[in-house]
């Protein structure tokens, strides 16, 4: 048996304290604690919602793998046909005979799967099309029409079972990859059943409703089923992804339900929800570890989301709210802030240094771009100012004006050459719009909904404004020409601050209203959906944010608590834990 040194190259070392950055995969021995330990990412279960269908339909077919994907059929009844590649979804050639309420070899790929059975309409139809990668072809017919059946194998090697006739049905057909042979029934006749399988001699049915919902599951051998373990939750029509040795249960239920259940082999788990509760979702995975379940939308589950953290770094030399930010986790640049300031501190990643001031005190204003190129502009001098001043990394030049002064406004910037101002007070809260192209301002496509005190991340081509007041939870998305609303935050809130781009951004601290409290939610958005993730550690609203950073590397300093705050936060897109070896 190979020793430590032989599979790592160094042997264990010991320590009188835990060592600061241990290396992957490292054992060490603690002298103190007189224990061997080792560190391991934090990571969580969880859904997460991500590009939706170019159709968005349910009670279709799914196959394939989280990364490489076909869904197919459907209701609205349908024979679209649609792939994913790990991060888009293509419309590929349709199906032969539209219809919903089919199913699929689930264990098939983007270029081999079988589809069998389902309603086209009123009348239950026995049609089984195979799909080679460009186009499906029908082949030999399922022996008897059904709906809602379950299935499981191959485009060679498949197993239909379960489902509605004229009346809830326990039959089972297995595809040797030219037809369909009737072989022994399940041991409870259902429809609405889940179904998994590796092929036609390996399979697994769970949930699905008989005379009443039940939570029986059973297990296929090739030649009879086999009851096991239970369901925990009783549910039909389950969105179903894995083998018949780790799968998922997922959603179902009249009325919808979001719960998920893991099979391990032996029993159902309860685990994370879904973002929304759904039933006859198409469910597409090889495993329980990774999976899709689509439908009006469609939601990643992923047993390995990284956990990221917040840790306290050196305080501003001012504390201060009402500020502006730009830059990045390493290299940031603080401007303004209440009571009406001018002073500007440049971070380098450990510490806040005073750098030249703004030509023009002010509070609540706007900023972008990064610690050698920035524009702030807007803010309240007293009173509302479209004052721009552009950073070259040592010292401020006035520019034009805004054409619209206003406070607590949003800002989009990559430099002090490029940059968009949205939303804000003139003194009613607005949606007005402008850009930025390095000399003067112009009035460009305004925001859907008028807001101020907003996060505002990204470029002026592509750009991200997310809650603000009064009151707002909204999203919404610029592409350089228009603004288009998206999924909401979790948590409404105006006075926060953000960072990142418009795929992969973090919204972070703020107030909700009412009441006028201090949060410290942090969200994370992936282009599609925010997450909730690590909370900062000093709740605070009108704080500043490195606007240019990322989700998975970002600064938060300053704000209201009520109080004026000189805090710094650290964030890190991922975090670890220590753990001790036991000799037990």
């Amino acid at each position: 048996m190979a020793d430590y040194k032989e599979v790592r190259g160094t042997k264990v070392r010991g320590y009188t304290t835990n060592p600061d950055n241990p290396i992957e995969g490292q054992v060490w021995y603690n002298k103190t604690d007189n224990v061997s330990k080792y560190e391991i990412p934090n990571v969580v279960t969880s859904f997460r919602t991500i590009a939706s269908l170019n159709t968005p339909r349910n009670s279709g077919a799914g196959d394939g793998t989280y990364t490489a994907a076909i869904v197919s059929f459907g209701l609205p009844s349908t024979a679209k046909t649609e792939t994913w590649n790990g991060t888009a979804w293509t419309e590929v050639n349709d199906g032969n005979t539209a219809r919903y309420q089919l199913d699929s070899s689930k264990s098939g790929s983007t270029t081999a799967s079988i589809v069998f059975s389902g309603r086209a309409g009123t009348p239950r139809v026995t049609n089984a099309e195979t799909w080679n990668g460009t186009c499906w072809a029908e082949v030999n017919d399922f022996n008897t029409a059904r709906n809602s059946l379950g299935g499981a194998g191959t485009s060679t090697s498949a197993l239909g079972f379960g489902g509605y006739s004229t009346a809830a049905t326990g039959d089972t057909e297995s595809w040797n990859g030219t037809c369909w042979t009737e072989t022994n029934n399940l041991n409870t006749a259902r429809y609405g059943i889940g179904g998994v399988g590796t092929d036609n001699e390996a399979a697994f049915g769970f949930g699905g409703y008989s005379t009443t919902y039940v939570n029986v599951s059973e297990t296929w051998n090739g030649t009879s089923w086999t009851e096991v373990n239970n369901l925990n939750t009783s549910r039909a029509f389950v969105g179903s992804a894995g083998i018949e040795t780790a799968a998922l249960a997922m959603g179902g239920g009249e009325p919808a339900v979001a719960n998920t259940e893991v099979w391990d082999g032996t029993s159902f788990t309860e685990d994370a929800d879904l973002s929304t509760a759904r039933q006859e979702g198409m469910g597409v995975g090889s495993g329980s570890t990774n999976a899709l379940l689509a439908s009006s939308s469609v939601e990643e589950w992923n047993t390995s989301v990284a956990v990221g953290a917040w840790a306290t770094g050196s305080n501003m030399n001012t504390a201060r709210g009402d500020l502006a930010g730009s830059g990045t986790s390493t290299n940031s640049l603080a401007m303004g802030g209440s009571p009406y300031r001018a002073l500007v501190e440049l971070w380098n990643g450990s510490t806040w240094t005073e750098t030249t001031d703004l030509g023009t005190a002010r509070q609540v204003l706007s900023a972008g771009g990064t610690y050698t190129s920035t524009l702030a502009f807007g803010g309240d001098a007293p009173p509302n100012t479209g004052k721009t001043e552009s950073w070259n990394g040592s010292a401020w030049t006035e520019k034009a004006d805004l054409n619209t002064a206003r406070r607590e406004a949003m800002a989009a910037a990559a430099s002090n050459t490029a940059a968009l101002c949205f939303g804000g007070k003139e003194p009613a809260s607005s949606a007005k719009n402008e850009l930025w192209n390095g000399t003067c301002w112009s009035e460009t496509a305004d925001l859907n909904e008028d807001k101020r005190a907003a996060g505002g991340v990204g470029t002026s081509t592509a750009a991200l404004c997310f809650g603000g007041q009064p009151g707002k939870d909204s999203t919404e998305v610029w592409n350089g020409t228009s603004w288009t609303e998206v999924n909401n935050l979790n948590q409404e809130r105006f006075g926060l601050a953000g960072s990142g781009s418009t795929t992969a951004a973090l919204a972070f601290a703020g107030s909700p209203v009412p009441p006028l409290a201090f949060i410290t939610n942090t969200e994370d958005w992936n282009g599609v959906s925010w997450f909730e993730t690590t909370d900062v550690s000093v709740g605070r609203r009108y704080l500043a944010g490195s606007t240019n950073g990322s989700n998975t590397a970002a600064l938060a300093f300053g704000g209201l608590t009520p109080s004026a705050s000189a805090s710094t936060e650290v964030w890190s897109g991922t975090s670890e834990s220590i753990k001790t070896i036991s000799t037990d």
